[in-house]
């Protein structure tokens, strides 16, 4: 393969689930790829336009009309407790629909208020402050450009829940890439005003500082991140559920790539996948600073463990080349994320 580098998945990272190909249906159009990865696809107003001259590469040859919108909901009462959700996850195996309102701590990240300006999601660990990854945070932006959503399911239909903040702060970690490249993949962005907590929104539980989680757990990833590689991020909040993998043999499988020697699992991160051929789950651009959350045996409650920081450059579309997914480790960052929320 030409390209068989790993990268950090950002400025977009996505989940991701197998689309079955579609035998005559074609596109009309050169730029269909283009008109994908820019989000259009999905998009209500495009869909005539995408329908009849992109289906192949859009996902549209089975579909006959857009989308309906969902039917907007009304939130309930807050729930009180971090890493609760009022809506079961249902059943996770592969990457499929999530229910709205089953990750109630996820957060979309945007560039204003355009809703194609979507770029990474994040973490509501406090009603007024979000965690995500710093490969993330664009020195090219300021901090009034950062709009956050919360509550959030469908991108392009309002679903009756979401919650919108401008950021008052954005905290880049400041031993990002260092010793090494992508390490320290973490930040903080603090929100003008708190969100209001509901059935639908709600933070998720911290994990004790430096505490590494059981390598049996049952985690999870959420996002809005692609389904296909090439392609955009997606308009339904998707999930997976991905076993970890020790660092040891996560480092043994970078070692044998294209990227040794340039980049190194640390103890910094934490890696989870499955590298069957078979199985295309996995963080892709768009999923970038979003949750990778663990349930807790004794609670019940969702622990943050990682953050989505790199993978595989194709998203582990090419067997040959699957990659785990590799997060930041959020419990080697509690004494920085407690001073830094403390000093801010």
């Amino acid at each position: 393969m030409a390209d068989q580098k790993l990268h950090c998945v950002g400025q977009q990272i996505s989940l991701l689930s197998l689309f079955a190909a579609t035998l005559g249906c074609d596109d009309y159009l050169n730029n269909c790829a283009v008109y994908d990865r820019m989000g259009i696809c999905y998009t209500p107003k495009h869909f005539d336009i995408m329908k009849k001259y992109c289906e192949k590469t859009c996902n549209l040859c089975n579909v006959t009309a857009p989308e309906p919108p969902p039917t907007p909901v009304q939130p309930g009462k807050p729930l009180g407790e971090c890493g609760k959700s009022v809506v079961p996850q249902g059943r996770v195996i592969g990457g499929t629909d999530a229910l709205h309102g089953s990750w109630p701590w996820q957060v979309g990240l945007y560039r204003g208020d355009d809703d194609s300006k979507f770029f990474c999601g994040g973490s509501l660990i406090r009603p007024d402050w979000v965690l995500t990854a710093a490969h993330c945070i664009s020195d090219k932006l300021q901090v009034t450009d950062y709009r956050v959503r919360v509550g959030d399911w469908h991108r392009f239909y309002a679903d009756g829940t979401e919650q919108v903040r401008n950021a008052s702060k954005v905290i880049k970690h400041s031993q990002y890439n260092h010793p090494s490249p992508i390490n320290n993949d973490i930040a903080l962005i603090k929100l003008e005003r708190p969100v209001l907590l509901n059935s639908h929104v709600n933070t998720v539980c911290l994990p004790q500082r430096g505490v590494d989680v059981a390598i049996n757990s049952k985690c999870y990833i959420s996002g809005w991140g692609k389904v296909k590689h090439p392609g955009g991020s997606y308009h339904k909040l998707q999930q997976a559920q991905l076993p970890l993998v020790s660092n040891a043999e996560c480092s043994a499988k970078v070692a044998a790539s294209p990227v040794a020697g340039r980049l190194n699992i640390t103890q910094q991160m934490v890696c989870a996948g499955d590298l069957d051929p078979s199985d295309m789950q996995g963080g892709c651009h768009g999923d970038s600073g979003g949750p990778f959350v663990c349930k807790d045996s004794t609670s019940g409650k969702f622990v943050l463990e990682g953050a989505v920081s790199w993978g595989s450059s194709n998203c582990n579309f090419v067997q040959q080349n699957k990659q785990y997914t590799v997060f930041a480790r959020v419990s080697e960052f509690r004494d920085w994320i407690d001073q830094q929320i403390a000093l801010n």
